[in-house]
């Protein structure tokens, strides 16, 4: 995912979803403004495989530009109208034909890198050149200054062109060694894992932890306990993460959150959801109201999208406006899964990956 075009983006989000506490409308999608879909699959020629992982937009100075295409298959590229396909098969050096991420390499706009099963891959378009980088399984890569920083199944990893530095749960400050997605902030670099979210200054090897209250099952009682955490991170899930100045959004398991580092303040977004307590001995479900218009509370993608905030969830695609959220889903729109697995922009319009159904291009 190309986190210049986000950073030039997101400028505007932060303004329009307001300062104040988590309120709003929920809209369907309006009759009057009908956006124009666009489909890409494996059964018509364009995609290696239609469990599409990752989508990044590859821009020039000259104007040209390139989308790549992350699947469990291989990589595909559209190159202006036309589908190229990259595999292990097809004489590249992807250490595995399952790419989990993309990443432009902000220090030469030529060159991209793949987080794959097996390891990390780099091309360089203009020299038509591979390297491979073997290694534990890639889910992340971003950039700071000049080094690369990659997160794993095995903790994260820093490579400052010549060395490779490893930070594991056991070596470092990291609350889990399975990574899900980093992002980079000034100096900071921001770590979302499944038992919560880490804020490393690399500067100083000085780590934060970030963890939201949750429960956990009593192994010998069996009984579900509460456990406090401390922060308002809304859950410790971490699916992804968008940066902006001082404003960090958060996808969950369990919401969406807002951080400022400004003045450290917290600020969470839910949808209707059901939570289990334990009484007398008995496991019992208790609806919980929102205080959002999310379509559901497990986020799995964040974009920007001209000065709105597009939300990619199990249950449809959210659109956040000021305080107005719409909802795109099978209902009200050609989607052919509600679940939505990532999300790109690009000047063609929001490139949206769906669960077993290849891609999505929509212009509002």
């Amino acid at each position: 995912m190309n986190q210049i075009i986000r950073a030039l983006c997101l400028l505007t989000v932060v303004c329009l979803s307001g300062c104040g506490a988590p309120a709003g409308k929920t809209e369907k999608a309006p009759a009057g403004n009908v956006p124009a879909w666009t489909f890409f699959s494996q059964e018509n020629g364009n995609l290696v495989s239609n469990k599409v992982l990752d989508v990044c937009y590859q821009p020039f100075p000259d104007g040209k530009s390139y989308l790549w295409v992350a699947t469990e298959e291989g990589l595909a590229r559209l190159n202006g109208d036309k589908w190229e396909a990259f595999t292990v098969e097809s004489k590249t050096l992807l250490p595995s034909n399952v790419v989990r991420c993309v990443e432009v390499d902000p220090r030469v706009p030529s060159i991209v890198w793949f987080g794959c099963d097996g390891g990390l891959a780099r091309f360089d378009g203009e020299k038509n050149q591979w390297m491979r980088y073997p290694g534990p399984s890639v889910r992340a890569i971003t950039f700071q200054n000049q080094v690369l920083w990659t997160g794993t199944f095995g903790g994260i990893r820093k490579f400052d062109g010549n060395t490779w530095t490893d930070f594991t749960r056991k070596r470092s400050g990291l609350l889990a060694d399975e990574i899900n997605v980093m992002a980079v902030q000034t100096d900071s670099l921001w770590i979302g894992t499944n038992q919560g979210l880490n804020r490393y200054f690399d500067s100083r090897s000085y780590w934060d932890k970030f963890t939201g209250a949750h429960k956990v099952v009593d192994m010998i009682s069996g009984n579900i306990r509460p456990m406090d955490g401390n922060s308002g991170l809304v859950q410790n899930q971490v699916y992804d993460l968008l940066v902006d100045g001082q404003e960090v959004w958060i996808a969950t398991g369990g919401g969406l959150s807002r951080f400022s580092s400004a003045n450290q303040t917290w600020t969470s977004y839910t949808a209707d959801h059901v939570t289990w307590e334990t009484r007398d001995g008995k496991r019992l479900e208790r609806p919980v109201p929102g205080n959002s218009g999310l379509a559901n509370n497990r986020i799995l993608a964040l974009e920007t999208l001209n000065g709105r905030l597009a939300i990619g969830t199990i249950e449809g695609l959210n659109i956040l406006k000021g305080t107005t959220w719409t909802l795109y889903n099978q209902k009200n729109s050609p989607l052919p899964s509600n679940r939505i697995n990532c999300l790109e922009l690009s000047p063609d319009g929001l490139w949206i990956g769906i669960e077993n159904h290849g891609l999505a291009k929509v212009v509002f």
